[in-house]
């Protein structure tokens, strides 16, 4: 997905990701970590345990960098965050934001309220990479609407 961001009209799938990983198509990227697919792309960034903040979040969306995160639930799973929107959410007591989310898998694009997304009974966000840069053809995308970023 961070190379379709990058690259509107060009599709990477997962099965594309498994083959240049480990040489074979698989529909399921099992044993295959998201830095590891994103370096066999030529794509650097910066690695964290746990969450960003929503600013932090609005700060590399506006700069042109979606944020890949896993987040832990049956097992380990890769998403990637390519857009916010400014209308607020109450949540534990603060007011936040909504974060747009792309699931690699499916290709299912989600709208989370910020305090849902890092932590709920579902799952949590575990580890992030962002200010990701680099990797081929890099081509800035940009669409605003219902003062949302994307």
């Amino acid at each position: 997905m961070i190379m379709n961001y990058f690259n509107p009209g060009y599709h990477v799938y997962q099965s594309d990701i498994c083959q240049k990983v480990v040489g074979e198509v698989r529909e399921t990227p099992e044993g295959i970590s998201a830095g590891t697919a994103l370096a066999s792309y030529y794509f650097t960034y910066t690695f964290k345990w746990g969450t960003l903040s929503f600013d932090d979040i609005k700060y590399y969306i506006n700069s042109g960098k979606p944020v890949q995160v896993d987040i832990q639930w049956k097992s380990n799973h890769s998403m990637v965050i390519y857009g916010y929107c400014e209308y607020q959410y109450v949540e534990k007591g603060q007011v936040f934001g909504s974060i747009l989310v792309v699931d690699p898998g499916s290709g299912t694009t989600t709208s989370y309220s910020y305090p849902y997304f890092c932590d709920n009974s579902n799952f949590y966000w575990r580890i992030t990479r962002y200010n990701i840069s680099g990797g081929p053809q890099i081509v800035f995308r940009s669409i605003a609407a219902y003062k949302c970023r994307v």
